[in-house]
């Protein structure tokens, strides 16, 4: 697993906490493993959206969390290019409030907002502005 390092000429529009789900949602499926939801941390930038490993806080002293923080995390879980990225949809279930970015060759990446607030309609927003800035045909 690569980290995550910022490209030459690579600013970051947009970052914050999500959670990645996988799978069909269903109690049978979580309980066999076929679905699961993994705590991601979301960064747009000007020409990819990557989702990062999140760890929980952990139960010791601040400074060692701190450390920790900066030695394990944001290890790449996946990255999106913004030209292959063919479109960025809301789940049409109003009880998930996910959104869903669909990529050219059929990938497909369900994605949540973990923050306490629901910020689903600012990262759809940003997603397509990004998109549309990064390859003005899409």
């Amino acid at each position: 697993m690569a980290r995550f390092k910022l490209q030459p000429g690579e600013t970051i529009l947009l970052k914050g906490p999500l959670l990645h789900s996988q799978g069909e949602a269903g109690v049978k499926n979580f309980l066999t493993g076929k679905y699961k939801v993994q705590k991601c941390g979301g960064i747009l930038t000007t020409t990819r959206f990557v989702a990062c490993q999140r760890n929980d806080y952990f139960p010791w002293g601040l400074l060692i969390w701190v450390l920790i923080y900066f030695i394990w995390n944001r290890k790449i879980l996946f990255a999106v290019p913004l030209q292959d990225v063919a479109a960025v949809e809301v789940d049409p279930n109003p009880k998930v409030k996910q959104f869903i970015i669909r990529t050219r060759d059929g990938g497909e990446f369900k994605l949540l907002s973990d923050a306490f607030f629901n910020k689903t309609p600012q990262w759809t927003q940003a997603i397509k502005d990004a998109v549309a800035s990064a390859s003005p045909q899409a």
